[in-house]
């Protein structure tokens, strides 16, 4: 006896059917949707960093690291762990550890570079 479908199962395999042969058939018009979500995706992201980066200017140019905590809690949806906003707020460069005053710095607060 053969294998036994749920209907979701075969409206994916259905699915996946239709976009191969759409690849296969008009690669051009396929080629120019993936590189417009490409486009959509990538102006998401930026719009989400512009976005974390309108709060951390309301925040102080340096803070210890128990008001960073405070600071991150306050935005934070419960269950969001506070360390995952600190390693992307770091790795999008809106703040940076600072040995020397031993307090994290806001990079928001710098001047814009000025294109010249």
């Amino acid at each position: 006896m053969g294998k036994f479908y749920t209907r979701k199962q075969i409206s994916a395999i259905n699915w996946k059917r239709r976009w191969g042969k759409l690849w296969q058939t008009d690669p051009e018009t396929m080629e120019q949707h993936r590189a417009e979500a490409t486009r959509q995706a990538a102006r998401m992201r930026h719009d989400q960093k512009l976005g974390l980066a309108d709060v951390l200017r309301a925040w102080p140019a340096l803070l210890d690291t128990p008001s960073l905590d405070r600071h991150i809690r306050a935005i934070i949806p419960k269950g969001y762990q506070p360390s995952s906003l600190i390693r992307r707020l770091k790795r999008l460069g809106l703040i940076r550890y600072r040995e020397d005053a031993k307090a994290w710095h806001n990079l928001c607060h710098l001047p814009d570079r000025q294109e010249s």
